[in-house]
């Protein structure tokens, strides 16, 4: 992924649950769409998060928003919601070695699914609630 690409408007959103994030790639689109106005805001698990090879701290320096879920062992949630509207869930991480020809992912992308990205949001969004701001 090298850019993830919303509808113009003010109302343009990003929203993220990941479990593992070292994919540079990703940062960098992620990073690239909040310089365009876009409202990133992703939700990690804090321990895979904090470890070095994620690119989190990446993103929460370029001001993104981040949180970071310490109540369960693990957040192991894999997708994005873009604009209220499309979803992308599955098995992927997203992780250098999630993209290599390695490991056996699957990535569904649900596009003009407002009911299913309304879903999405509203699990997100509890995700959100119950993180703790990075740090």
């Amino acid at each position: 992924m090298n850019e993830v690409r919303t509808r113009p408007g003010n109302d343009a959103t990003i929203l993220v649950a990941a479990y593992a994030f070292t994919s540079l790639p990703i940062a960098r689109a992620l990073i690239a769409a909040h310089d365009r106005g876009v409202k990133v805001a992703v939700v990690a698990d804090a321990t895979e998060n904090r470890k070095p090879a994620s690119k989190v701290r990446m993103l929460m320096e370029s001001g993104v928003a981040v949180r970071f879920d310490n109540r369960l062992q693990m957040l192991h949630h894999k997708f994005l919601v873009l604009d209220g509207t499309a979803v992308e869930t599955g098995s992927f991480n997203f992780t250098k070695a999630a993209a290599s020809e390695q490991h056996a992912e699957n990535a569904c992308v649900f596009r003009n699914s407002p009911q299913m990205a309304a879903t999405f949001t509203g699990a997100w969004q509890r995700l959100w609630r119950e993180s703790d701001p990075a740090s």
